[in-house]
């Protein structure tokens, strides 16, 4: 990711952004929907840059069958929350239906990881409840 962001930065400076950082990027992380999605965050059709900045999120989500927690990292709440409740995460399918409890936004997801690492590794309810007031 940290590539990613160097190659953007860089990119920024030149003339040909859009075909610099578009080749750049496929032949550092090949082609990929994601690649897509960044593309069309970064440029409208025309080609004109628009310079958004990608939230993510450390999310918090309560099983309403067991009130059992689960962490996750995300750049849209709404989208994974949705795939939780329909059984596309392997992990919490069976304990559906999910609600969320709480989120944090990061600038990074780097951060949002580290955080993420660092809750899942403490058992005790009350911290990771603690770290999301």
């Amino acid at each position: 990711m940290e590539l990613a962001v160097n190659q953007l930065a860089s990119c920024l400076r030149g003339p040909d952004f859009t075909e610099i950082f578009f080749e750049n990027f496929l032949k550092n992380r090949g082609s990929s929907e994601n690649l897509k999605i960044l593309f069309h965050k970064i440029f409208d059709f025309s080609g004109v840059r628009i310079l958004t900045i990608m939230k993510y999120y450390l999310y918090l989500l309560e099983s309403q069958i067991d009130k059992s927690y689960y962490l996750g990292v995300t750049n849209n709440i709404k989208r994974r929350l949705k795939e939780h409740n329909s059984g596309h995460s392997k992990y919490t399918k069976s304990k559906r239906p999910w609600k969320l409890i709480d989120f944090i936004e990061y600038d990074s997801i780097s951060e949002a990881y580290k955080n993420e690492r660092m809750l899942k590794q403490k058992k005790k309810r009350e911290l990771v409840r603690s770290f999301f007031k």
